[in-house]
């Protein structure tokens, strides 16, 4: 048992009328609270109501906002408490997540999802990588429920009492040991020296009166593009006209590609009788037969 007890704030996802939530909510919040490793506070987000417009860089936040900091700042983990919608969770929660962000860094999140036949996992998927985003560390093991109106009894406990519980042991134990791991850890290291630390100059040769240098723009040459054109494959053809039955695949002594050769001369050209033979000076060739 750490020597304080871990401070978890469990967050009442929905705020829908009629929503299923705090049924959810309450069941988990009494297992929790019956740990004496953990002190519990509830954010309910239908009583919080945080504005859905976030205010400038610089601007004082509102009052809801600032009502609620402390109490994120304080703690040491979270529980997302969340249903499904639309294969995502509630706009709310991502409202409550962007108004804030150190906050959320370094601190474990678990998550307890109920909805349909999914359960309300893909809700959880999407928060892993939004949590992810503000340094926050998802705890793998979820609370989940199928069917979730026909998985609570009529006094708001789960009807598989052992298996809901058994599982949100074993979830609570991962949030328990991350939140002391990463508390320890920011003791020891504060976070800011971390996340915000500049990275490390380059090495000395590109660096020039403490500046970087650009790494220079590498461009094929023109010889190079020349000796490209010369390997072309013969059974390619060495113009346009090439591969579509039109000409017959012979070598070019030309040497040259069409777009290269300033010469006056026609290459595989269509109006060129078959007998002619090109005369730009780089080397006769017969002109193919249609």
């Amino acid at each position: 048992m750490p020597d304080r007890p871990i401070r978890v704030v469990v967050t009442v996802g929905s705020t829908r009328a009629g929503r299923f939530a705090p049924i959810v909510a309450s069941w988990f919040v009494k297992r929790a609270s019956a740990r004496p490793d953990l002190v519990v506070d509830v954010v309910d987000l239908a009583e919080t109501r945080l504005p859905d417009a976030l205010t400038g860089f610089g601007s004082l936040p509102p009052e809801a906002v600032t009502a609620l900091l402390p109490r994120l700042a304080a703690a040491d983990a979270f529980v997302v408490v969340t249903p499904e919608y639309n294969h995502s969770y509630p706009a709310p929660i991502k409202t409550l997540i962007d108004w804030f962000f150190a906050e959320w860094q370094a601190k474990p999140v678990g998550f307890v999802s109920y909805g349909g036949h999914s359960g309300g996992l893909r809700a959880v998927e999407h928060l892993r990588q939004v949590f992810a985003e503000v340094h926050a560390v998802g705890i793998r093991d979820t609370v989940s429920f199928h069917g979730a109106r026909d998985q609570f009894d009529a006094d708001g406990v789960p009807v598989d009492t052992e298996g809901a519980t058994r599982v949100a042991e074993v979830m609570l134990d991962q949030l328990t040991w991350w939140a002391l791991a990463l508390r320890e850890a920011k003791e020891e290291t504060p976070l800011h020296h971390r996340l915000n630390r500049r990275p490390a100059p380059g090495p000395a040769p590109l660096r020039r009166a403490g500046r970087l240098r650009r790494p220079a723009r590498v461009q094929p040459s023109l010889s190079a593009t020349l000796a490209l054109a010369r390997a072309w494959p013969a059974s390619l053809g060495s113009d346009r006209g090439a591969g579509r039955g039109n000409t017959a695949a012979v070598p070019d002594p030309c040497g040259r590609r069409p777009r290269w050769c300033n010469r006056r001369h026609e290459h595989r050209s269509r109006r060129t009788p078959p007998t002619s033979v090109s005369g730009c000076g780089h080397g006769a060739r017969p002109t193919p037969t249609r």
